[in-house]
């Protein structure tokens, strides 16, 4: 993720050296990168029991700082704008292992625990944003509401390497639509910063679930859930800087 980052940030600079003759041009895009700042509640899955009616549900709380990303706007001709933004991409390959040893001589006893773990996120986010107070003959402030739906697709899958244990997979596809108040802040001509705080109103998400253990049946070793809710409300503090090509 930091090579990507890095990459975004010299396209950045090498628009604005080979744009240096075209600045009185009227700009109809944007390039931003956001810097993020995320305070999320979410339900991951939901297990039910048909014979007992019990119902299993996983409740988490994240904090995610310092993550970068990237996104294209594209104004109206009524000064309002579409944006389009990779909020989050993530791939992790992940090796684990649980086992004893005996103290004295340090030689291994038994492996308990075996796997290899990956993990791939995606966000994205397409934003249509309202320039408020239009009228108001403000040069270095522009006040903005967006409107945001964010599909996303998280998959989780562990292979083990021991006979006592089972491959298992984890699939999440849903959208989450937001409300985001904006306050931009013209630097110069082109630059400008943009401070904005997303507010997650509703989810609705898609949940697969595999379990290649052999003494569950066929029916038990997968299962599925959809779900939607609008709480509990998820909140972002993002400071953008943004570019108009």
């Amino acid at each position: 993720m930091k090579s990507v980052n890095f990459i975004f940030v010299l396209l950045l600079v090498s628009v604005n050296l080979f744009g240096q003759n075209d600045l009185k041009k009227k700009r109809s895009k944007d390039f931003k990168l956001y810097s993020n700042f995320d305070f999320l509640s979410k339900y991951l899955d939901c297990e039910i029991d048909t014979i007992s009616g019990i119902s299993r549900n996983e409740y988490v709380k994240e904090i995610n700082g310092f993550n970068f990303s990237p996104s294209l706007v594209f104004y109206t001709k009524k000064g309002n704008s579409s944006e389009i933004e990779i909020s989050r991409l993530d791939y992790s390959n992940k090796f684990n292992k649980e086992y004893t040893l005996l103290d004295s001589t340090g030689s291994l006893l038994n492996v308990i625990s075996e796997n290899t773990q990956k993990q791939f996120e995606l966000y994205l986010r397409y934003e249509y944003k309202l320039r408020l107070f239009k009228n108001k003959d403000w040069e270095k402030i522009k006040p903005v509401i967006g409107f945001s739906g964010t599909p996303f697709i998280i998959w989780d899958k562990i292979d083990t390497l021991l006979n006592t244990e089972f491959k298992k997979t984890k699939t999440i596809v849903g959208l989450y639509l937001s409300v985001i108040p904006r306050i931009e802040y013209s630097i110069s001509e082109r630059w400008y910063f943009d401070l904005n705080i997303p507010i997650a109103l509703a989810t609705t998400h898609y949940t697969y679930l595999r379990n290649e253990d052999p003494e569950l049946s066929l029916e038990e070793r997968s299962k599925k859930n959809s779900d939607f809710y609008n709480t509990p409300v998820s909140l972002a503090i993002r400071l953008g800087i943004g570019f108009k090509i």
